[in-house]
């Protein structure tokens, strides 16, 4: 991986958000995950601010900071230099500010103290006339063994908060000290907080009003909270009873609920409280990952149910709309409905380089304006490019989204470093009381052809209605929505611009242009392996066609299929099936355990086989689950078409050369060595679309270095001479002794022989071909296109 070059910015507060933008860039590029993401820009925006204010406005200096990124196998470092006065953060950071008064810490000192809770590493060293800092985080392998930082907010007395630090002295906690209410709120708002420890008597008053006021302004948003208590007689000797509402245990019982984890009593010796706390932590993480896994469970759902009874029904219903205003209608208001969103608006691509608006929605200001209603949107269109000097028009999302013909996401469109213009939908904020927050656009594009954009306003949590940006589910969601409606769109458009030979010439062009789209543009390279891939339709469009696709922990999917008969119908089928199996693999695979990756994953002979198989099983279920559902959604949605395909689906693991597939009612696909063929990879289920409910099994071969395997449709077999005799199986079996060189090489062998062969004849069906090869340890990385 490379990471981004070096940054150089000047010493000034404005530089703060390109200093962001740079860290998290580098954060994704090592793969670190979220939460280390957000901990690493926290650190270097700290130690950014602190070079800024103190080390040159400070001092009546002016200079540049310098960031650059290293990234290795075990850390990401980002240094951090700049020409400020010497200033060595470890000398406040050994005063233990954290544990001190408000009064007595020092002026930036709580921050030094967070960053060095936020990261691994951090040192510093004087070069010259310039300040070095270093900060490192560890990633893969390395941040799964180290010891991880819990962050903790303690409010309670100072003595209380004294005898907890003491407890938790010297080990993984990194401790956010509180004496009131305000003070939680302001270190809750400051940093992510795992544990709350909240005294029941606090310094301003009752830790259950303090609690109260925390569940009304943080809601469900609030970490769990331990309340900490000091036992004691009900009555002092000589002295008046304890009220019973006033006792511990009364007033803890009054307070439990979800957000109240348990109760500690702060009599218990130093090892004894850690050993407690150090339990509620785990608990409270473990209840965190069980609400995100229940999370990811219910998105999961979410996303079959939207792609198998929203998206793609809703492409087939978008296809036969013969009304166009309707059509677009319909698009806008259903991705509106997918993704929660409040707005949205459908630009068209006009003749003159322009996007028109269409059709303007936005739901709470109970604004319809264009499509249907016929009363026109009152905003001039948005030139593509610059009329004067021809220059493509960036500055509007839109426009850019367009122009580079993908989704571009903004969470916040007010945030300066959003990058685009946004006066318009400002302008409209104004004039109408409204709040626009997050903005999706995605491209309208079929066959190539850019239609318009679709731009989604203001996503709102179902629950709540809370304005939240659109998430990756979403922005997914509504990519193969646009994908459905642009070509609906395009064929719409198409229907009425060409008539007789010519229109249906052009059809078919536009067809075999969104179907090949549909293929891979690029097959994935895998060192060590090689693949290579054709298909030739019997006629403008095809109904085979093959795909290969990376899943997680290096291992990829392959899949070959025929779709029954030829053309418009078996291409349409075609496409149907392709979209489940990607969908359904793609997101199955997210749940799946990451395994090594081929460059990290130790050579054949050194892999452990028991580590291997629950890998195997993974994906094995991933292979019976996706065919499985496509399998009934096919038989169950589009029975009565009487249209079904035969299907090779597999799992390569390429660090062992494990190939775990299912065959449903394809030719058998040969694996073949030096000695020919040895094994032929019959079928283990029945063709897709003809039995809901079908069994499929799953089975498994090992290829060995040299060894190539080679996948085909019944075009290749049944190709026919001018004297009408069949390619065969021996033809092509003969193709593979010896084993080509290359998988490339033995799918321009096939394609030569078979041309020889058909010569001037009529090709009657689809032709498509699929090779794997495993080199042999000196042949080198790499594969072949």
């Amino acid at each position: 991986m490379s990471p981004p070059p070096p940054l150089v910015v000047p010493g000034e507060v404005a530089a703060l958000p390109a200093i962001g933008e740079y860290v998290l860039d580098a954060a994704r590029t090592a793969g670190l995950d979220r939460h280390a993401q957000y901990r690493l820009r926290l650190a270097v925006d700290e130690v950014a601010t602190n070079i800024i204010v103190h080390g040159y406005e400070g001092t009546g200096c002016r200079g540049h900071i310098s960031l650059s990124v290293d990234i290795d196998d075990d850390a990401l470092a980002v240094c951090i230099e700049d020409t400020a006065p010497a200033y060595d953060p470890s000398a406040t950071l050994a005063t233990r500010v954290a544990h001190r008064p408000l009064g007595e810490r020092d002026e930036g000192g709580l921050g030094l103290y967070l960053v060095a809770c936020s990261v691994d590493q951090l040192s510093y060293e004087r070069v010259g006339e310039r300040n070095r800092n270093l900060l490192r985080v560890y990633r893969g392998d390395a941040a799964r063994v180290r010891v991880a930082t819990v962050h903790l907010l303690v409010a309670a007395g100072p003595e209380q908060r004294a005898r907890v630090a003491a407890a938790l002295a010297g080990g993984e906690y990194c401790l956010e000290e509180a004496g009131g209410c305000d003070e939680i709120i302001t270190g809750l708002d400051r940093a992510p907080v795992e544990l709350v420890l909240l005294g029941l008597d606090l310094p301003d008053g009752r830790g259950e009003d303090c609690l109260h006021r925390l569940r009304a302004l943080r809601g469900a948003a609030l970490p769990p909270v331990v309340l900490l208590y000091e036992p004691g007689p009900a009555g002092a000797e000589g002295g008046p009873e304890r009220r019973p509402d006033a006792r511990p245990e009364v007033r803890i019982e009054a307070c439990r609920d979800s957000v109240v984890l348990d109760f500690l009593s702060l009599a218990l010796p130093p090892g004894l409280l850690r050993a407690s706390i150090g339990r509620l932590v785990e608990h409270a993480r473990l209840g965190v990952e069980l609400l995100q896994a229940h999370k990811r469970a219910v998105e999961l759902e979410a996303l079959r149910h939207d792609f198998t009874e929203v998206i793609l029904p809703l492409g087939a219903a978008l296809s036969q709309e013969a009304d166009f205003d309707r059509l677009m209608e319909r698009v806008v208001v259903e991705a509106m409905a997918i993704c929660h969103a409040d707005g949205g608006t459908l630009y068209l691509k006009s003749a003159g380089d322009e996007l028109q608006f269409s059709i303007m929605r936005t739901r709470s200001l109970d604004i319809a304006r264009g499509g249907l209603t016929g009363e026109p949107v009152p905003y001039a269109p948005l030139p593509l490019h610059d009329p004067r000097t021809g220059a493509p028009n960036h500055r509007n999302a839109a426009t850019s989204a367009a122009l580079r013909q993908r989704s571009i996401n903004v969470p916040n469109v007010y945030d300066p470093a959003a990058g685009f213009d946004f006066s318009g939908a400002k302008d409209f904020d104004r004039a109408l009381g409204y709040r626009t927050v997050s903005c999706l656009t995605v491209p309208l594009v079929a066959g190539g052809t850019l239609l318009g954009v679709l731009q989604m306003i203001n996503a709102q949590d179902a629950v709540t209605g809370e304005r939240i940006p659109f998430g990756p589910y979403q922005q997914q969601v509504i990519e193969s929505l646009a994908s459905q409606a642009a070509v609906a769109m395009h064929n719409h458009v198409l229907l009425h611009e060409r008539e007789g030979l010519l229109k249906f010439e052009r059809e078919m062009q536009i067809g075999r242009e969104i179907q090949a789209s549909f293929l891979p543009a690029e097959l994935p390279r895998v060192p060590g392996w090689q693949i290579a891939a054709y298909v030739q339709p019997a006629r403008m469009v095809s109904g085979d066609f093959y795909d290969a696709f990376a899943l997680s922990g290096g291992c990829v999917g392959l899949t070959l299929a025929d779709v029954c008969d030829k053309g418009v119908g078996a291409a349409l089928f075609m496409g149907l099936i392709r979209s489940l199996l990607r969908a359904f693999a793609q997101t199955a695979d997210q749940t799946l355990v990451p395994a090594p990756s081929p460059d990290e994953a130790a050579p054949p002979s050194a892999v452990d086989r028991e580590d291997e198989v629950p890998r195997e099983r993974e994906l094995s279920a991933l292979l019976a689950r996706c065919v499985s559902l496509t399998n009934d959604y096919l038989a169950r949605t589009h029975g009565e078409l009487d249209m079904f395909a035969t299907l090779f689906f597999a799992a390569l693991m390429p660090s062992t050369g494990v190939l775990l597939y299912i065959n449903c009612g394809h030719p058998p696909v040969l694996v073949a060595g030096a000695e020919g063929v040895r094994a032929y990879l019959e079928p283990t289920g029945p063709a897709l679309g003809i039995i809901p409910g079908a069994t499929f099994r799953v089975e498994r071969v090992q290829i060995a270095p040299g060894e190539i395997v080679l996948g085909y449709t019944d075009g290749v077999l049944d190709a026919r001479d001018p004297a009408a005799e069949r390619f065969g199986q021996k033809r092509l079996e003969a193709q593979l002794s010896p084993v080509p060189a290359s998988a490339k090489g033995l799918i321009e062998r096939i394609g030569e022989v078979l041309r020889d062969h058909i010569g001037e004849a009529e090709v009657f069906d689809d032709v498509s071909v699929l090779s794997v090869l495993r080199e042999r340890p000196e042949a080198g990385e790499g594969a072949l296109q």
